[in-house]
């Protein structure tokens, strides 16, 4: 995900390395308060074919498990409508958010 449109302080969880040409802010995995909630907003696939992909089955039970206990506490805030159009912007069907209020 492109991450330019968030709050520069916004830190992700997960950020691969764009190519020197582009040099832009990705991110795979990031938190933020939005609007009276809390995210956790990523674009790995850790839905489907669990059974046979025990890293994601495993990455998302810790991602839920951490998001349901006290430590899951964002610091930055992001609009909401921007974080939607990151995930709409996408273009990956995989593309998802938890929240919780």
């Amino acid at each position: 995900m492109i991450l330019d449109r968030l709050p520069p302080q916004l830190r992700p969880l997960v950020q691969p390395i764009d190519t020197w040409f582009e040099s832009r802010r990705l991110g795979l995995l990031f938190e933020a308060r939005v609007e009276t909630g809390k995210s956790l907003v990523g674009s790995m696939d850790l839905t489907s074919d669990l059974d046979r992909r025990p890293v994601a089955r495993q990455l998302r039970h810790s991602l839920l498990a951490y998001m349901a206990g006290s430590k899951f506490d964002p610091a930055v805030e992001a609009d909401a409508k921007a974080v939607r159009d990151l995930c709409r912007d996408s273009g990956s069907p995989s593309a998802a958010s938890e929240s919780v209020r």
